[in-house]
């Protein structure tokens, strides 16, 4: 029997979905995961949370930096000679990159040999941010303190030292020691529930770290049949999928492996195959004919792109295509999830997400670190306002009382001149209590210390919660909870503040989606890039072909400046750490996965402009695509079939504007109220037009009123043409310092 290896369980469902059709039912005990792999060889082992790792590093980046680094010592090993060139590898094409794709800037190195760490922690607030990041690097790299200090980074080796003796403390695992764990226990235990297998079949594991490549290798040298590696694709142009061809060069080129290894393609060619073949190749050649294989439309925004993706979706659907067979492949999901989420749900398309969405973003998440950040900060109106204005704040103020109203009224600027419980009980306001009561309970909590587990009890939301806030407020409990296994001493509330808003930039939740379709009923997946590589889709759409969008920017990190990475990688060989120009390059790869994936049509969008009516540029993919064809592929998005009342309304509407329908009938279909507003717009810049003889030009003229006219005619107009005057003056009263 074969073991089915998978990088994620949607390909395993795919793959189940088909047999069972066949069978009638599957007991998949050979399909897994790598994640559940890693957990079949070791379950006594517990991998460190991502709020666990971040507590630690915390206390880690705070010993180091107020410590002298570590120079030499018996861990520290001679520098290993410098390597001529990484000729194994294959070689890069300088066409690849362009400034745009550049980072926008390289940080300098916060830790290196000679670097003075005394202002790192002021500089750099987010420093554990940044180890978190190069910890999780040098981790999957298998890099070993002493090779840290061979390059010359001499802190960030002794931040890996106390990281790794800090959750070894703890009995816990970070995830790339425990893939090393287990291919360890593959090559020297006998485990009884690999015996039942004779061959490992990789589907697309492109770019393997080498944590799990280390893994991978040990099961095919276990294994009586070796392994095999589906391949995602067998054009000839390997030049963007460089990524994905090393890792099948690493098997090769490994004589222990060569043998026992054998290449699968899942597909030998598509549509987009002659387009495929050219990108990024430079030699002339004959233009390529139209073919609708591959559309690129050109919307007016964002939410048109998502609206034009939607309608021909909609369309797909209606002429009986199966949603199975449709995939939206977004680069920044952050960017258009919500949107995504609004047309289709408004569409009735059934969709799933594989991508969750960052705590961060959750209302109730961001009303609670507004509130914690209101403890040690100056307290502004603007703050102090968009808590208590809060529909989560208790009690509720909102919409009964206006909290800014007062404020005004009371003249409260912020915390460094009078409180607001005292300005307001001057003015006699009925807010003075509640503001009494809250100052008092922020001023409590500033300069408090206790353990993480008594700060999160302390701070429960005492509201009902929407079913997406609880769902992120449990997430984050159970990683504040879990924090206590590695910190369990009190901490000050600053270190509570920054260590939440940590875990709340790292951690994700479901996306819950408004009108779900029910287990087991075809959905529309939208998923990322690097998803894709292993199952192919009829029809694929891509939204956010922008400039510096997609190819993304990286940046390097300043706790692993690429001077050390390549320092480093000409003593590790063949192990490698990436750097930000890797990264770069590594795009084009998902490029190539998205035009390869669809066995019938490609739509690539992009946005000619933000909300602000700010250009945005198209892809520099765009160009490339476009100069092998003939004609131009780039298109205007056709207009959507109306969906719902409004898009109805609006499409009369605009065939009344266009004397399609006449005026009685527009009245019928919109309504006298609709036809009135739109008669006073259609008027444009003329509704301003207050006529002649409304102001007496023939009189005396105050000075107030000429200077109000030539500041602002808007201004004069309220003041002095329709004597509107402000209720009362808000009296702000600041000391004298």
């Amino acid at each position: 029997m074969d073991l089915h290896v998978y990088r994620n369980s949607q390909d395993r469902w795919h793959d189940l979905r088909s047999v069972a059709r066949e069978c009638g039912a599957v007991l998949a005990l050979n399909a897994v995961t790598l994640d559940e792999l890693v957990e079949r060889l070791t379950p006594d082992v517990k991998t460190a949370t991502a709020g666990q790792r971040l507590a630690v590093l915390a206390n880690v980046c705070t010993a180091v930096t107020h410590s002298p680094p570590r120079r030499g010592g018996v861990d520290a090993p001679s520098a290993a000679p410098a390597q001529a060139g990484w000729s194994d590898r294959p070689q890069y094409y300088a066409e690849l990159t362009t400034p745009a794709q550049q980072p926008l800037a390289v940080a300098p190195p916060l830790l290196s040999k000679e670097g003075n760490s005394s202002s790192v922690t002021g500089l750099f607030p987010n420093l554990a941010r940044y180890a978190y990041e190069a910890i999780d690097d040098l981790k999957a790299a298998r890099i070993r303190p002493a090779e840290l200090r061979s390059a010359g980074a001499e802190r960030l080796a002794d931040m890996l030292e106390h990281y790794d003796r800090d959750l070894r403390k703890a009995g816990l695992y970070n995830p790339h020691d425990r893939r090393t764990l287990a291919a360890s226990r593959v090559r020297e235990s006998d485990i009884p529930w690999l015996r039942r297998f004779r061959r490992v079949v990789l589907h697309a594991l492109y770019d393997l770290t080498e944590a799990e490549f280390l893994l991978i290798r040990s099961l095919i040298e276990a294994l009586p049949d070796g392994g095999t590696v589906i391949l995602f694709n067998a054009t000839t142009n390997i030049k963007p999928t460089q990524f994905a061809e090393w890792t099948w060069q690493r098997f090769v080129q490994d004589e222990s492996l060569a043998e026992k290894t054998f290449p699968e393609f899942c597909r030998p060619a598509r549509p987009n195959r002659p387009v495929l073949e050219k990108l990024f190749v430079f030699e002339a050649h004959e233009p390529l004919p139209p073919d609708d294989s591959l559309r690129i439309v050109a919307a007016s925004g964002r939410y048109e792109e998502v609206r034009s993706v939607g309608s021909d979706i909609v369309d797909l659907l209606n002429r009986g295509e199966s949603p199975n067979e449709i995939a939206v492949v977004v680069r920044h999901i952050e960017t258009y999830g919500e949107m995504i989420e609004d047309v289709f749900t408004r569409y009735s398309i059934p969709h799933s997400f594989d991508t969750g969405v960052p705590l961060l973003r959750i209302p109730f998440i961001k009303y609670w670190l507004a509130l914690l950040d209101l403890v040690a900060s100056e307290r502004s109106r603007e703050a102090l306002v968009r808590v208590m204005s809060s529909a989560y704040f208790t009690p509720r103020l909102s919409p009964k009382i206006d909290v800014d109203r007062v404020l005004i009224a009371a003249g409260y600027i912020d915390r460094n001149h009078l409180r607001a419980s005292h300005l307001a009980a001057r003015k006699n306001s009925s807010l003075t209590p509640e503001l009494e009561r809250f100052e008092q309970f922020l001023d409590d909590l500033e300069y408090s210390t206790n353990t993480v587990i008594a700060f999160l009890s302390r701070l429960q939301p005492r509201t009902l919660l929407t079913q997406r806030d609880r769902q992120a407020w449990r997430v984050l409990a159970e990683e504040l909870d879990a924090v206590g296994a590695v910190c369990d001493g009190p901490v000050p509330f600053a270190q509570f503040r920054k260590l939440t808003s940590e875990i709340a930039g790292v951690r994700t939740v479901d996306r819950m989606i408004s009108a779900p379709a029910p287990p087991g009923v075809p959905r529309v997946r939208v998923i990322s890039p690097i998803s894709l590589g292993y199952r192919e889709y009829s029809w694929i759409f891509a939204p956010g072909f922008a400039d510096s969008e997609f190819p993304s920017r990286s940046a390097s990190n300043p706790l692993l400046p690429d001077e050390t990475i390549e320092e480093m990688n000409n003593s590790i060989r063949p192990r490698r750490l990436m750097t930000s120009r890797d990264h770069i390059r590594k795009e084009p790869l998902y490029l190539f996965m998205i035009l390869d994936s669809a066995t019938r049509r490609v739509t690539l969008t992009y946005p000619g402009s933000t909300l602000e009516g700010d250009t945005i540029s198209p892809s520099i993919y765009v160009a490339e695509i476009g100069r092998h064809y003939a004609d131009s592929p780039i298109r205007r998005p056709s207009p959507p079939s109306p969906m719902g009342e409004g898009e109805w309304l609006s499409a009369v509407a605009d065939q009344w504007r266009c004397g399609s329908i006449t005026e009685e009938r527009a009245q019928k279909l919109l309504g006298d109220n609709i036809i009135q507003r739109a008669k006073i717009e259609a008027k444009g810049p003329a509704r301003a037009d207050i006529g002649r003889g409304v102001f007496e030009v023939g009189r005396v003229w105050h000075p107030s009123e000429l200077n109000s006219l030539k500041a602002c005619s808007f201004v004069f107009l309220a003041r002095h043409g329709m004597k509107l005057r402000a209720a009362e003056l808000p009296d702000f009263e600041v000391p004298a310092l």
